[in-house]
């Protein structure tokens, strides 16, 4: 079996490789041993790890692993815990996204180890971002809805990696079965400016149907078309009238052609929206 080490920030990292990635590598023939930077170390006595990291202590643990003539060596730092003494840290690009500001860090430290087995892993969020990576466990292990604003909040927030907010919206989708009220947050995403979240919310909701996610669509619909406040983004409301009529079955006549005020009488007479006026059934 092929020995992979992980050097990482400390022992909950280290506890990530023994618990999750371990028995998915054994598949593999690959065997990955974490290890915490060492921090500190008195003679005679044992080794202090964890904590804040210098590039110096990194730097040394990595060679002492490369020694020990292992498959691979690689990192699991936190992109947002690190020092400047970090090699290409002073040739760090001004602004662009934070994912191309990592990838600059790892091929500096690849450069400065320089070691073929040296594959250098900057984790763009912190350790806990990695539970948005299956939004069904997070559902599920969150059972008490007083974690639902928390989503919601991540979800509408301005976080700069879009996998991160769309994953939290997949996850409100167990809630969301719970009561009409949990799929606004949900919806209201269809309407984001970012058309790559849009769509993926859009996916997300799909396979979804019912009265609650009607009434929700319907919603969005009268805030992106007739209240006050109304953006009337034509991609919202291609977006929301497809989402509507996945939800109910039922097309509610839209065309992208028409002008705002055929839109709006549409949206009027949706049976939720006049439901929800204490209106009668729409005229046929």
């Amino acid at each position: 079996m092929k020995r992979i080490y992980v050097l990482t920030e400390g022992p909950t990292e280290e506890a990530f490789v023994k618990n999750v990635l371990a028995p998915h590598l054994f598949a593999f023939d690959k065997w990955p041993e974490a290890t915490s930077v060492c921090t500190h170390h008195e003679r005679g006595r044992r080794a202090f790890r964890g904590g804040a990291l210098s590039y110096n202590r990194v730097r040394r643990d990595l060679l002492r692993l490369l020694g020990s003539r292992p498959e691979a060596v690689t990192t699991m730092f936190d992109y947002y815990a690190l020092r400047g003494d970090l090699p290409g840290w002073d040739s760090l690009p001004d602004g662009g996204a934070a994912a191309a500001r990592a990838r600059h860090l790892e091929t500096a430290l690849a450069a400065d180890i320089d070691d073929a087995r040296f594959i250098p892993n900057l984790v763009l969020h912190e350790y806990e971002g990695l539970l948005f990576s299956s939004p069904r466990t997070i559902a599920e292990v969150l059972l008490d809805t007083k974690h639902v604003e928390a989503l919601e909040a991540i979800a509408k927030g301005a976080d700069p990696d879009l996998r991160v907010r769309a994953s939290a919206a997949a996850a409100l989708l167990r809630f969301a079965e719970r009561g009409a009220a949990r799929y606004r947050p949900i919806v209201s995403l269809l309407r984001d400016e970012d058309a790559t979240l849009a769509d993926a919310v859009a996916r997300a909701l799909a396979p979804e149907s019912g009265p609650n996610l009607s009434r929700a669509i319907a919603s969005e619909l009268a805030a992106e078309t007739i209240d006050a406040h109304a953006r009337l983004d034509r991609t919202a409301m291609f977006r929301l009238f497809v989402a509507y009529r996945r939800a109910t079955g039922r097309d509610a006549g839209y065309d992208p052609s028409f002008d705002l005020e055929a839109v709006r009488t549409l949206v009027r007479n949706l049976p939720e929206i006049r439901s929800a006026r204490g209106l009668d059934a729409p005229p046929r």
